[in-house]
């Protein structure tokens, strides 16, 4: 059981990541409204914003303002969300 959950903790890590890591270069303030000018500041916002997207929060600091950062956005969620659902669902089938 533990070692289901180290595995969907560390997919699910490593999607945020990703998300940051691929929207970080094409990232400006006409795609997002509230992101930082600083490049570091600015991909530590891209990981808060997805982990506060993932995690259904949204407290809306941050927000996808342009349809390429709407969809992207769109995107990275379903994918996690589908993901979380089959790893939730496969660790207690086992």
């Amino acid at each position: 059981m533990l070692s289901s959950f180290l595995k969907l903790f560390l997919a699910l890590i490593s999607t945020v990541f990703f998300f940051a890591v691929a929207v970080y270069p094409w990232a400006s303030d006409d795609d997002f409204n509230g992101l930082r000018k600083n490049g570091d500041e600015r991909f530590l916002d891209l990981v808060y914003f997805a982990v506060v997207s993932f995690s259904t929060a949204g407290y809306g600091d941050i927000s996808p303002k342009s349809s390429r950062a709407k969809i992207m956005t769109s995107s990275f969620l379903l994918f996690v969300n589908i993901a979380a659902i089959y790893g939730m669902y496969s660790a207690l089938i086992k």
